[in-house]
């Protein structure tokens, strides 16, 4: 796999620091490793570590108002993200897969559930990243076929012949705000960004089938999510000829 193409703004950088010296490992099997070491940090304390939460987020309780003004600038943020060429492709609406994500987040609640869940799909062997502000698609990274392989093992899903939707949780940009009550919204958000991608899909006569029991672990890092504060939740499928892009 290739590194995520860098973001023109430091968009991911969370707003506390954390208090504790325990770094995450980029790599989840090499997370797993280190939290069966002996006298390694609990699977527990990593998260809570990692989620940015500590005494400070625990306190933290903040109002609507607030959240929506994170949102807000989390989506202004790549209002006009610009990256090297190749990096980002704009929406083709000949497609039905684009024309319904553009019906996804066209509507303000849709852009809202991006703040604490992102939507990749999977084109090998681009990996793209929707960015609700473009309308977009960013490159998060590049497939490799051995990544390929493992996500086809881990979902059961043939990717070259299918579209291939992965939401994955990012439960720390709520934590920020709301300490670990943030886990419950950013998961709250995957489960909208499902339902409203499944209406879309129905008003064109498309349907997606949903899987939500795959080896997370895997396609996590196929897509260089670290698997704790972002991760896989579920992978949305269907024949690339049942959304008429053929």
């Amino acid at each position: 796999m290739t590194e995520p193409t860098p973001l023109p703004v430091e968009l991911e950088m969370p707003a506390l620091e954390p208090t504790h010296a325990i770094e995450l490992v980029a790599s989840p099997a090499e997370s797993a490793r280190r939290r069966l070491t002996p006298g390694a940090p609990q699977i527990a304390e990593l998260f809570l570590v990692n989620s940015r939460y500590d005494d400070y987020a625990a306190r933290v309780n903040a109002a609507d108002p607030e959240i929506a003004l994170a949102r807000r600038a989390h989506l202004e943020t790549f209002t006009n993200a610009r990256g090297p060429e190749g990096s980002m492709r704009a929406y083709d609406f000949t497609r039905d897969l684009d024309a319904e994500v553009y019906s996804f987040i066209a509507d303000p609640h849709g852009r809202d559930a991006l703040f604490g869940a992102d939507v990749f799909l999977l084109e090998p062997p681009n990996a793209w990243r929707l960015i609700a502000a473009g309308p977009l698609w960013w490159r998060h990274c590049l497939l490799e076929d051995n990544d390929i392989r493992a996500v086809e093992y881990a979902t059961g899903v043939n990717c070259r012949d299918t579209e291939m939707l992965v939401v994955a949780c990012a439960p720390w940009r709520y934590m920020q705000l709301i300490g670990p009550r943030g886990l419950r919204r950013s998961l709250a958000d995957v489960g909208a960004i499902v339902a409203m991608l499944n209406v879309a899909a129905r008003a064109r006569g498309n349907a997606w089938t949903e899987r939500w029991d795959f080896l997370d672990n895997v396609v996590d890092e196929a897509l260089l999510l670290d698997g704790i504060e972002r991760t896989g939740c579920t992978v949305l499928h269907r024949s690339k000829t049942s959304g008429g892009n053929e």
